[in-house]
């Protein structure tokens, strides 16, 4: 920007002359404006507090370190400096030149080819300055750098000056109007003009044109400002215009009238783009209630200050309206001297940047701030826990104005600021000589000094910013290992950093070597706040990756259900979801714990997305080969014994009182009190528990409730397929993950066992071993142990029900109870299931047999599914073709299967394997029986 210069307008038939030989800007004058009516001063200041005098804190003043964020308008509160910029004209004439080609080449509507054309002989109208605008945008566009695109459309604010420059207020304010009703449409060679009626056109770059236009005229002189008006009636003929000419003027409320009244009955939908600049042209109380309906951009600060500006407290009813309608708390609550705005940013503090707004209200309206915080920090939300923290640091910064005024306020203030104190509870931030030498100085701050031979010093490959829209004030505490320091901010921001750098698997190197000073509960926990904070910036995936380094747990349970939701969102670009399910995945296989596999297996056998299922079996199956086991055995390793006792059993201490809990037989937790009676959960902690105790006994029960009901469905899954398997473990490993497991031998116990060897035997309550006349049995240690089919002791199955219901054994799955079905002799002999084929059945229960073990074609026939499968021992599968098929993705497309061929493929390669010769006879007793209750239940349909 060059410097101002003083010139004379020129009027608008010399105005192509003037940009050729180039011209000299005007300087307006910025003087400050009176405040508009009814805006007032602001009060004492806590500095000013004196003897028995309180701060008085119901007036308003617009906060002067926002006047740069206001549209001004004329008599208002004053906007930032305006001077014309003397580079203008000469930069408008550049970017004739450069449309010199195009504007020979239009065509269209013929009155805009005509305004271009003598535009082009030197007869320079509104008209024919806005087509200027319109393709220089339209050119812009094309640019491929961004940079230089975002570079290019800043440039061509500089239009406005231009046209005060050369025209006058009068011709840029036409031309700004011109600009709503010109449109260019880019054809194969030209551009075609053309009017527009609706208000699509009108972009932010046409916006920012305007927004310059009418700081000039806020300062104009009242001459050129009311010939500006006048040339401006004759350009209210459409809906857009109407508003684009009421921003320029907002001081003709009458025509801001009309426009609000039409708008109140007209379908948001049809209006959304017209409000961005009609929102800066209200001016009553009256005018915002006829558009608080709709959704205009309260977190854009310039509309915000804007309104503020003209409206003052009277802006706190649409503040209220946009909070209820979703949307963030405005920054301008902040200045509104009311409880009721002061309420509205407490309620909302756990929202992302609503603490500046919080602190920025506390500077301003301290005593306020004092009750309102107080009333505010009671209960358990995450906004009171907040609130008693800005009110315990508020305390601490005023102790002065504390001391003045806590005499006078109700009594429930002084409790509220004793509890606050007791509920903060923040760690004292950590001396410099505390802070991991990393942190304090990580390896960037060494660029330009002889590097460390330590190769943690190494330049990281890019140094990334803090994400701007980070709050500090909502991220917890990170804790020194010790938890009696924490890391001050500025190590806070250099290990966000550092976790910024780390990328899809692959974890930034310094911070697995800082992990060792730091608490890992809190780590965590600044871990998934982050991830919260930003999961929704496809820039910010690094805070998904982060968590592979710093998550435990918790980050395991909290995550699984996003990651379960994602390939199910709609997304863009499209798969999206799916991406991020299957970088969730490896996130929770590189946590790696008890817990974090269980998930993982819970994900891999009954996430109903077959893409993202399959993402999770190949994770486990690279976490299985890493420990030399197979999935099968690693999914029997994983489970924590989550603290139980060798009773299986846990106590929750509160202190004056303990439970102790217990599990059903289908692992649902339960408690025992004191006096032996039976809870479904654990009570709240009361006034008289030991609050520490209690809560962390409370908070231990509801972790415990999240992971046992995940290992329940994933190992009574686990283990029927096990029995219908046939899977087996040695007599070491029976004992080591059953009979000793604190929590599997609910289930264990529960079940029918056998060894090779043909003995039955269930596991009784002291853990021994017992047959169905109760007789003891004894496991040699090289006895390889099973679960039980029923179909292989049809002799005893009768005694063994009776057993169990003796004892009232409730099983977890159908195991005695399970149906049992045979082959016949034919059957047996057979090569093809024919008792099974021409039936038709749904498509819908066919895909509904993958619960049981079956899986759809490997191999698609345009798209389409011909058969479905189940692996059986030996490599093998037995295989149903269906016609037509199921299409992939549109069942409701072919709702009904016929079964057709139903045969034994001789390997996994089911396309290769057709006119196989096995006979079902082959199958064992077990398999036979499960492939024909499966079918004998679909064709029944089930």
């Amino acid at each position: 920007m060059g410097s101002p210069k003083t010139i004379s307008f020129v009027g608008v038939t010399e105005y192509r002359l003037c940009l050729m030989l180039g011209g000299s800007a005007p300087s307006f004058p910025n003087e400050p404006f009176p405040m508009p009516c009814g805006v007032l001063t602001m009060s004492s200041s806590p500095d000013a507090l004196a003897g028995s005098t309180l701060p008085g804190e119901d007036t308003f003043a617009f906060p002067d370190e926002w006047r740069d964020q206001i549209n001004p308008r004329r008599g208002g509160v004053p906007g930032p400096a305006v001077s014309i910029d003397d580079t203008a004209v000469e930069v408008l004439q550049r970017y004739e030149r450069d449309l010199h080609d195009s504007l020979q080449k239009v065509t269209g509507d013929p009155e805009l080819v005509g305004a271009v054309k003598a535009h082009l002989g030197g007869n320079v109208t509104p008209l024919s300055a806005a087509v200027i605008v319109v393709l220089a945008h339209a050119e812009i566009n094309k640019e491929e750098d961004r940079d230089d695109r975002h570079r290019k459309f800043r440039e061509t604010e500089l239009f406005a000056d231009a046209w005060i420059t050369v025209g006058g207020p009068k011709f840029a304010a036409e031309t700004t109007a011109e600009l709503a009703r010109v449109d260019a449409e880019k054809g194969r060679t030209r551009y075609k003009l053309l009017f527009r009626n609706g208000t699509d056109h009108w972009n932010p770059h046409r916006n920012t044109i305007a927004d310059r236009v009418r700081a000039f005229l806020a300062v104009a002189d009242e001459d050129d400002y009311r010939d500006a008006i006048e040339a401006l009636e004759p350009h209210r003929d459409g809906l857009l215009r109407r508003v684009v000419v009421s921003f320029l003027v907002p001081t003709e409320t009458g025509w801001v009238d009309e426009l609000c009244q039409e708008l109140s009955t007209v379908p948001e939908r049809t209006i959304r783009y017209p409000l961005w600049p009609l929102v800066d042209s209200v001016g009553t109380a009256e005018q915002l209630a006829q558009l608080t309906a709709y959704d205009f951009g309260w977190d854009r600060l310039e509309w915000d200050h804007t309104l503020l500006a003209a409206l003052g407290t009277a802006v706190l009813p649409a503040y209220v309206k946009a909070v209820e309608s979703g949307l963030r708390p405005s920054p301008g609550l902040a200045a509104v001297p009311s409880d009721e705005a002061f309420r509205l940013i407490v309620a909302n503090l756990e929202t992302d940047r609503v603490h500046e707004t919080a602190r920025a209200a506390m500077r301003r309206f301290p005593v306020r701030a004092l009750r309102l915080l107080s009333e505010g920090s009671t209960g358990t939300s995450k906004s009171a826990v907040l609130a008693a923290r800005l009110l315990h640091s508020h305390v601490q910064d005023n102790p002065d104005l504390v001391a003045a005024v806590l005499p006078r306020l109700d009594p429930t203030v002084r409790v509220a600021i004793d509890k606050a104190a007791e509920r903060t509870k923040l760690a004292a931030e950590a001396p410099a000589d505390a802070v991991p030498p990393l942190l304090a100085e990580p390896p960037w701050t060494h660029h330009g000094r002889k590097q460390s031979k330590d190769p943690l010093y190494k330049l990281p490959p890019f140094i990334p910013e803090v994400p701007f829209n980070l709050d500090f004030d909502l991220l917890p505490q990170v804790l020194l290992r010790n938890r009696q320091y924490a890391l001050p901010r500025s190590a806070v921001e250099n290990l966000i950093r550092m976790l910024a750098i780390s990328e899809r698997g692959k974890i930034y190197a310094v911070v697995e070597a800082v992990k060792q000073h730091l608490d890992p509960a809190s780590l965590a926990a600044l871990g998934w706040e982050l991830f919260e904070f930003l999961r929704d910036d496809r820039r910010e995936r690094w805070t998904l990756y982060a968590l592979a380094a710093v998550g435990d747990d918790e980050t395991v349970r909290r995550l699984t259900p996003v990651i379960r939701a994602w390939p199910g969102e709609e997304s863009w670009p499209p798969k999206w979801g799916y991406e991020k399910a299957e970088m969730g995945l490896e996130v929770l296989a590189a946590i790696g714990t008890d817990v974090a596999l269980l998930h993982l297996h819970d994900i891999a056998t009954k996430l109903k997305y077959r893409e993202t299922r399959a993402k999770a079996q190949e994770q486990l199956a690279e976490s299985a080969a890493g420990r030399g086991i197979t999935p099968e055995q690693l999914a029997d390793r994983f489970v924590p014994d989550f603290g139980l006792d060798e009773r299986g059993s846990l106590t929750l201490d509160y202190g004056p009182r303990c439970f102790t809990v217990g599990f059903d037989e289908q692992l649902s937790p339960y408690v025992i009190d004191q006096d032996g009676k039976r809870r479904k959960s654990l009570p709240k902690p009361g006034s008289r528990d030991d609050q520490e105790l209690a809560s962390a006994a409370y908070q231990l029960f509801a972790a415990l409730k999240k992971d046992v009901r995940t290992v329940a469905k994933n190992r009574f899954r686990h283990y029927e397929r096990a029995m219908v398997e046939q899977w087996h473990w040695d007599s070491v490993e029976f004992q080591r993950l059953f009979v000793r497991n604190p929590l599997l031998w609910h289930i264990a116990r529960r079940l029918l066992w056998r060894t090779d060897d043909g003995r039955y035997f269930r596991i009784a309550e002291d853990r021994t071993f017992a047959d169905v006349a109760d007789d003891a049995v004894e496991l040699a240690e090289s006895a390889r142990i099973h679960i039980a089919h029923p179909v292989q002791l049809p002799a005893e199955l009768d005694r063994w029900r009776e057993v169990f219901g003796d004892y009232e054994i409730v099983q977890p799955f159908a195991q005695l109870d399970r149906p049992v079905h045979t082959l016949t002799d034919d059957e047996k002999a057979a090569t093809e299931l024919k008792h099974f084929s021409d039936h038709t059945v749904s498509t819908y229960a066919v895909v509904g047999l993958e619960r049981r073990g079956w899986k759809p074609a490997t191999k698609l026939d345009d798209g389409v599914e011909c058969w479905v499968s189940r692996p059986i021992p030996g490599d093998r599968e037995v295989v149903v073709d269906l016609d037509p098929g199921i299409r992939v993705g549109m069942l409701d497309r072919r709702p009904e299967q016929r079964l057709a061929t139903i045969w034994i493929a001789a390997s996994t390669d089911i396309h290769r394997s057709r006119g196989s010769q096995i006979t079902f006879g082959e199958l064992d007793m077990v398999t036979s029986s499960e492939v024909l209750a499966d079918l004998t239940e679909l064709v029944r349909g089930g």
